[in-house]
């Protein structure tokens, strides 16, 4: 009976308060579980976002590499995504600008981004690495990416190698093969902020999974006249 008597006393007490005692007096008491029940609440979005996000279907996945902005600029990513006509309750355009990778240095963030990217690559994951010719180089020489005179058709081919867009490596073997296109002249690409200060190259790994869009790709960043494939 004393507990009931006191849980009435504190609702009089309540009843007969200010709006600003009734606040101080719930932060008082309910504080603690309060903030408990918003900390619940927040993981619980988080944790309900990476679910269905998991559960949407890759259309493609790119990594860019040492980029100068955490991430593309919001009205490019939404222009490509617009472009490609998905529907983001189910499917989702990943461009990943958290790799850093030091060819001299291999610092933590070097090999951490190196690990995730063979992992990618070996459980065909990832699409398309924007990076660098340094970077270009390095993976280039231990055959990671495809030869892209063999995957893109041959008149495709020939309209880059006349506009020099085309950049080529040497395999493990020693052979030269275009394996990257630079994005530099694409106006479009620029819009993303990703890079200022270098030139940016475009490759395709060996086991990437969408090619289509890939090419698809491409059209995306030259929509002016003179596109190198048309719509």
């Amino acid at each position: 009976m004393a507990i009931l008597d006191e849980i009435k006393e504190q609702q009089k007490k309540a009843a007969e308060m200010s709006l600003k005692g009734k606040l101080d007096y719930f932060w008082y008491y309910y504080k603690i579980p309060f903030l408990i029940a918003v900390v619940v609440i927040i993981f619980g979005s988080f944790l309900i976002k990476d679910m269905l996000a998991a559960n949407r279907e890759a259309v493609l996945q790119v990594a860019v590499l040492n980029s100068e902005a955490t991430a593309p600029e919001p009205v490019f990513q939404s222009e490509l995504e617009s472009f490609y006509a998905i529907d983001p309750d189910k499917q989702v355009i990943t461009i990943d600008s958290s790799y850093r990778i030091d060819i001299e240095a291999a610092d933590q963030m070097t090999v951490a981004s190196s690990q995730k990217i063979i992992a990618m690559v070996q459980v065909k994951e990832l699409d398309i690495m924007i990076a660098p010719a340094d970077i270009m180089d390095y993976y280039a020489s231990n055959d990671f990416f495809t030869d892209l005179s063999a995957m893109f058709p041959t008149e495709l081919i020939a309209r880059l190698a006349d506009q020099n867009l085309l950049y080529y490596a040497k395999t493990s073997e020693g052979k030269e093969i275009p394996i990257a296109i630079d994005l530099s002249g694409s106006e479009k690409f620029k819009d993303s902020g990703l890079y200022s200060s270098v030139t940016p190259y475009l490759a395709v790994p060996v086991s990437a999974p969408h090619q289509d869009n890939i090419i698809k790709l491409l059209s995306f960043l030259q929509m002016d006249e003179s596109s190198l494939i048309n719509n």
